[in-house]
C-alpha cells in the first residue's frame, strides 16, 4: 500500500500509538497488509513490543 494511510499506521505502529493504528485498521482492516520500503508489516513490532528498539 503505498497511500498516506499506509505510512500512517507504519508510523504508529514504531511508535506505539495503539490507539491510532486501531483507528486506521476499523477504517480499513486491509492495512494491517499494508509494506514500508522495506517489505515490512506494521504489526510484528507494535504486537510484540519492540518498538522502542526501532530506529
Amino acid at each position: 500500500m503505498s497511500s498516506g494511510r499506509g505510512r500512517d499506521i507504519h508510523a504508529a505502529a514504531r511508535s506505539g500509538d495503539l490507539t491510532t493504528v486501531q483507528s486506521i485498521l476499523a477504517s480499513n482492516p486491509l492495512a494491517v497488509n499494508s509494506r514500508d520500503k522495506h517489505s515490512r508489516t506494521p504489526y510484528p513490532p507494535s504486537f510484540l513490543g519492540f518498538n522502542s528498539y526501532l530506529p
